[in-house]
């Protein structure tokens, strides 16, 4: 989608990380990062089904692109509920902050072997906005 930006170009896209009532509509809302690795890659292959990529593994990826300049928005935290207005992750509520930590942490033991070891602030994001900038010049911001 980069790609597709003119010099000047801005991009706005909204990510969703929740589990899409798959589980939560029975279980609390991260039940999904609990299913083994193996098993949840057989359930959503070549479905709409949500993905387990975190907001960490979009900025390592698109980090690597040149010429862009990007800006992330929390939307969502677990155990919270959504952020209105969307801020970045450094501006969100101390309270929301603490509030998503600790529902993340009491649910982190259970999870699948790739997700129980990543940061809980990587855990606790369930939504936000991209907004990627393409660069009028080469040069990296």
């Amino acid at each position: 989608m980069t790609q597709a930006l003119k010099p000047g170009g801005k991009m706005l896209h909204k990510v969703d990380l929740r589990d899409h009532k798959m589980f939560s509509s029975y279980f609390h809302e991260l039940k999904f990062y609990e299913i083994p690795d193996f098993m949840y890659a057989l359930m959503t292959k070549g479905s709409g089904y949500p993905n387990r990529i975190l907001l960490a593994d979009y900025k390592k990826r698109l980090t690597q692109i040149p010429n862009i300049k990007i800006k992330f928005y929390i939307t969502q935290l677990a155990g919270y509920g959504p952020i209105e207005p969307h801020v970045p992750f450094e501006k969100l509520p101390k309270t929301a902050l603490k509030t998503a930590k600790n529902f993340v942490e009491e649910k982190k033991k259970n999870f699948s072997s790739s997700l129980k070891h990543r940061t809980t602030e990587d855990l606790m994001v369930t939504g936000f906005f991209m907004v990627i900038e393409k660069l009028k010049d080469h040069r990296k911001p």
